[in-house]
Formats: C-alpha cells, structure tokens, sequence
C-alpha cells in the first residue's frame, strides 16, 4: 500500500509542476531579449563606460584652453630689531611683528604644442569609438547568450514532456505487466523490471525538472531580473533559415571585436603622432595679477602695499632628454605592427569561428529531416508494440528495447535542433546581425 500512495504522491507532484507551467506568464524570446537590453548588467557596465569617454572626450582634455590657478600666501614674524644708522640715531624694538599677504591670479594658455593639442583630440575621439562599440560588442553578446539560454529552456522542457510520455508509456507497460502476471501469462521479473523502469523515469523527471530551473535561474540572470521570478516559454524551435557564405564573410567585417582591433591601431598610429610633436617648439602666452602686501612694527617702511599685472610668451624648444622621445617612437612603431598582428589573428579566429558553425548549421539543419521521419517512424513502431504486446506477439523486453529506442531517437531530435540554433546564434552574433534581427 505504500508503494501506491508513493506513486501517487509522485503523479500529484509531476502534475503540480505541469500545471504551474501552464499558469505562469509566457515570455516570448522577443520580450526577454528587449528585458536584456534595458537591464542586464554587462550592457549597463558598458554604457557607463561610454559616458566617462564622451566625458573624456573634450576640448579642454586634450590642451585647447587655458590654466587659470589662484594662488596666496600669509607669514607673520616676531623679531627683535636693532637698527644704527649714519646719523647715529638708533631704533631698537623688541617683539617686533611683521606680516606679508601675497595673492596672485595667472593664466597660462599653450597657442602652439607642436599640434599635439589637435592630434590628442583625435585620439579622444577613437577612444569613445572604442567605447561605443564595447557597448555593441555587449549589446552583441548578451543577446546571444540570452537567445542560448531562452533555447536551453526550450530544449529542456521539451525533453521533460518527452520523458513524461515515457511515464506514461512505462506506466502502461506495468499495467498489462501485472494483468499478464495475474493471469500467469507473465512473470514476476517482467512485472517488476516495468516497475523499475517506471520509477527510474520518475527520478529522470525530477532531475529534468532542476534542469528547467536551473536554466531558467540562468535566464532571469541575464535579464537582470529576481532571479526567482517566474515565467513559461513558447516551447519551439524553429529553424527555416538559409545562410550564403559570402555575404556572412562580408558581413562579418562589422564584428564589433574586429573594430575595436582596428580603432586600437589607429590609436596607436596617432600615439607616434603625439610623440613627434613633443619634438616641436611650444608657445605659451602667460599673465599673473599679483597683490602684495606687508606691515612691520620696525624698519624703514612700517606699510607696504603693490598691485601689478606681469604678461608675456614662453617658447620651449626641445634639444634633448636623454632619448626618451626616440624610446617612445621605437615602442610606438612596435604597438603598430603588433596592433596589425593582433587584427589578422582576430579575422583568422573569427572567420574559423564563422566557417565551423556555418558547416554545423548546414550539415545539421540537413540531418532534421532524417530526424524528424525517424522519430515519426519510431513513435508508430512504439504504438504497435504496446498493441502487440496486449496480444502476446511480443516479449516485455522487446517493447522495452521499442521504448527506449523511440525516446532516444526524440531526444536526439531536440539536441539536433538546438545545435543548429546555437550555431545559427553563433553566425548572427559573429556578424553583428542580432541587433538588426529583432
């Protein structure tokens, strides 16, 4: 008796879950991959990244304007004076103080750098380039992460109704198993080797079930929500697509990776830049206002106070400074080259990228149909044993030999349609199509 109520505890659990599915709110990929773009952390850590460079990116960053620096002093002294002067007369005071107040305003506003000023503006420019497309490059692998992760759920739940038509299957068999053992046209081993296969597929389900949640925890992750919020998906996977190798190649040249290679080179370039023009001369226009004033209780000038303006132009040329500027353009000439290397590297890699899951999605996306036929053809095979089995034209062990077989040919089939949506995935975020498919 308590093995059935075990049994049943285990139906009611299963349907528990089922129906939670079904009353939980359906997200749709579009919804989750719109959630993605407005709150997942690595799109958000990347605008911000973007402001501080827009910030960055600024006349007064790269040396147009001008300095403009206040300064001030105060002093105080006590002193102890003694003064002897031609005409004999003395002057001697003890605790003697004396003060002195200086203030000044200057400004100093460089008109000529050796055009550095306006070679650094351009490379604050490539830098928030840069930085715009770390946020696609983001944007880019966030909404291919989401799309795998939203799939993975796909896959999952669609492997756990599979697994629970072979509950149902297995817990058919184990009814005509028992009917055949109470009449003595089965034995016991048969009736219990169905009984065992029943259970061990109730445990698979429970274990597919963690499965589902655990993708799903994933998902809420990505989509920046609580990660417990709850939610069901539109359980398909479509694949319809066809894919041309060069337009894919061509497209490719938009990887936001391959740019960011590109713009570092550019960089680089203008780095060389910067450091021919420190060879240059400098001119500079300068102006201070000065204010100073000074008391003193002994001395000749007891009150002393002067205000002036002092302006002029500083020119600097540059002799020598034990070869740092020829250090600099040596290791500038080499992060050109290397800023070269690293970009071919990234193309190759991409483009290997590209091509393997171009082969996978073309061999695969050919496979469906086999799959899919097979399954029908095992699925038909299925229900004609468990008829032949009701009349004893078949032994127990060969409609579990069926069972099996027709679960792995569907199981098969869903792993199949999920690589060739990975690898259709892949080929978007590759090419930086995704943005653009939604």
């Amino acid at each position: 008796m308590k093995k059935y109520s075990s049994i049943f505890l285990i139906h009611c659990c299963l349907f528990c879950f089922q129906f939670n599915l079904q009353a939980q709110q359906v997200l749709s990929l579009e919804e989750a991959l719109n959630i993605g773009l407005q709150n997942n952390y690595s799109i958000l850590v990347a605008k911000e990244e973007l402001k501080i460079s827009e910030l960055e990116n600024q006349i007064g960053t790269a040396g147009f304007l001008p300095s403009l620096d206040a300064d001030g002093t105060y002093s105080e002294s006590v002193e102890n004076t003694e003064l002897n002067f031609a005409d004999g007369s003395d002057v001697q005071q003890d605790g003697a103080l004396s003060s002195n107040l200086n203030l000044g305003l200057q400004v100093r506003w460089m008109i000529f750098d050796g055009t550095k000023m306006f070679i650094t503006k351009n490379k604050l420019e490539e830098l928030e380039l840069i930085s715009a497309l770390g946020v696609k490059s983001s944007v880019n692998n966030t909404l291919a992460e989401i799309m795998m992760t939203y799939y993975g759920i796909v896959a999952e739940v669609q492997t756990y109704k599979l697994l629970e038509q072979q509950l149902e299957v297995a817990t058919a068999r184990t009814e005509l198993s028992k009917t055949k053992y109470s009449i003595g046209a089965a034995s016991e081993l048969e009736q219990l080797q169905a009984e065992v296969d029943a259970n061990a597929i109730r445990s698979t389900l429970f274990d597919q079930e963690v499965r589902v949640k655990q993708a799903k925890l994933a998902l809420n992750r990505l989509l920046g929500r609580e990660l417990d919020s709850e939610f069901e998906i539109n359980d398909s996977i479509v694949i319809n697509t066809t894919y041309e190798k060069e337009k894919l190649l061509q497209e490719m040249e938009n990887n936001p990776n391959l740019n960011t290679i590109e713009k570092q080179r550019s960089i680089a370039i203008l780095e060389r830049k910067e450091s021919f023009a420190d060879r240059l001369p400098k001119v500079s226009l300068d102006g201070r206002y000065n204010y100073n004033q000074s008391e003193s209780e002994a001395g000749f000038v007891r009150f002393n106070q002067a205000t002036g303006f002092i302006y002029g132009a500083s020119v600097i040329m540059p002799l020598f400074n034990g070869n740092e500027k020829n250090r600099k353009e040596q290791q500038n000439k080499v992060r050109i080259e290397q800023s070269k290397l690293r970009y071919e590297q990234e193309y190759a890699t991409t483009k290997e990228q590209l091509l393997y899951n171009l082969e996978l999605f073309q061999v695969n996306k050919s496979r469906v149909v086999f799959e899919e036929k097979n399954v029908e053809l095992a699925e038909r095979n299925l229900k004609f044993s468990m008829e032949s089995f009701k009349q004893g034209g078949i032994s127990a062990l060969e409609l579990r030999e069926v069972q099996f077989s027709t679960f792995a040919a569907q199981e098969r089939l869903v792993a199949l349609k999920y690589t060739i949506k990975t690898a259709e995935i892949e080929l978007l975020r590759l090419t930086n199509q995704l943005l653009q498919e939604q």
